[in-house]
């Protein structure tokens, strides 16, 4: 199992984050599931080296826009590209709302009857578990200004061991959390804030980078990588002595474009940075 981790920035993107997107392939060569759709998500898989063919279905988790909005510019792109597979579009209710007005907004241009591929909505809730793309999903609700889901999820045919990639997405700190971290052969989450603006963390529903790390010690995930940061690459030592101190296990702090490997070896789940890869296998 792949996951790419197409950008690694909040909302404000800069010059070396992107909004945060990851894309995940249950194997070399399969079918890619996009998880959120902000910024750019045409470039960022072309940027990973991804086919626009290998996109299979899209998992949006919640309805902010560095989250959303850029899925009218990949479907129009998608389009453009000759796209003639359908494409699923997973997300709750709020979400799905969203995405409709955005498609109805730009109906001018995408008009249903001309797009050579199907669109279908899914609706997801937590509690429940879904097959999104090669994937077995699990749901569950994360504490957010609007309604957001983390998600836990493993390749349906994997043999070899108990791959579980877990991710939480934007977050206020909540012992829901540990639940999506719980054993995790890859936790990722967000990590918004420094250690001592954890009031300023709360007020807009996010969490500080110690507050992520000590989920993932609590939840005895085996590896961890943090996003939606706002720290440039040159404040990355402080960010990684940040985490370090909560989390002693395997530790990432990806940049955008960073693939990270899970495996298992004599059923050891494990997660590995690819990092001579600058593109999903």
């Amino acid at each position: 199992m792949y996951v790419a981790i197409m950008g690694t920035g909040n909302a404000l993107p800069s010059v070396d984050r992107a909004n945060t997107t990851i894309a995940l392939a249950a194997g070399k060569g399969r079918r890619v599931t996009l998880i959120d759709c902000g910024g750019d998500p045409y470039r960022n898989l072309v940027r990973t080296g991804v086919d626009a063919k290998r996109l299979d279905d899209i998992l949006i988790t919640h309805a902010h826009i560095d989250h959303i909005g850029g899925l009218p510019s990949l479907i129009e792109s998608l389009r453009i590209g000759e796209r003639t597979e359908r494409l699923r579009i997973f997300g709750n209710a709020h979400v799905l709302k969203v995405a409709r007005g955005l498609i109805a907004l730009y109906d001018f241009e995408l008009t249903m009857d001309r797009w050579p591929f199907p669109i279908e909505f899914i609706e997801i809730e937590a509690g429940q578990r879904h097959q999104v793309g090669a994937f077995s999903c699990q749901v569950m609700p994360t504490e957010h200004a609007i309604p957001s889901i983390g998600v836990r999820m493993s390749p349906i045919d994997e043999v070899q061991g108990p791959l579980v990639f877990g991710y939480t997405s934007d977050s206020v700190y909540s012992p829901m959390l540990q639940a999506i971290a719980q054993d995790a052969t890859l936790f990722i989450t967000e990590a918004t804030y420094p250690r001592g603006a954890e009031d300023a963390a709360r007020a807009v529903f996010h969490m500080t980078i110690s507050q992520a790390a000590t989920v993932a010690a609590e939840g005895r995930a085996k590896a961890l990588a943090l996003v939606h940061l706002s720290a440039p690459h040159y404040a990355e030592r402080a960010v990684r002595a940040e985490a370090c101190q909560s989390y002693k296990g395997n530790f990432v702090l990806p940049r955008d474009g960073t693939i990270i490997e899970l495996h298992a070896f004599h059923g050891n789940a494990q997660a590995r940075v690819l990092s001579n890869l600058h593109q999903l296998p």
